[in-house]
């Protein structure tokens, strides 16, 4: 199941699930239960597609507000800025979730 150790069965808490969003995959932690090491089996979304949804979701959002707002540079950087960090939270929001554990080797 997702979000559970595998040796224990118990739920694994979001603050050991966040440690991925800021390192990678290829680290373990311990389970706050058991102890022993679990790792996520794979990252939940690829960090190709979430680079070219977030490049995609700022350029269209930047020539979006140009062409249908208003014809003003640093207001339409500020507005594709935003818009890519709602984006950034919800890839991360997620990965959080979807997030699945195996036992370490």
């Amino acid at each position: 199941m997702k979000n559970q150790c595998p040796y224990c069965s118990e739920p694994i808490g979001i603050a050991s699930r966040l440690k991925y969003c800021f390192i990678s995959t290829h680290f373990s932690i311990r389970c706050p239960h058991c102890g022993k090491t679990i790792r996520p089996l794979k990252n939940p979304l690829s960090f190709q597609r979430c680079f070219y949804a977030g490049a995609l979701t700022a350029f269209t959002s930047f020539w979006a507000f140009i062409y249908l707002i208003k014809d003003h540079f640093w207001q339409a950087v500020l507005f594709a800025a935003c818009i890519s960090l709602l984006l950034t939270i919800a890839i991360a929001i997620v990965t959080i979730r979807n997030i699945e554990f195996t036992k370490d080797k």
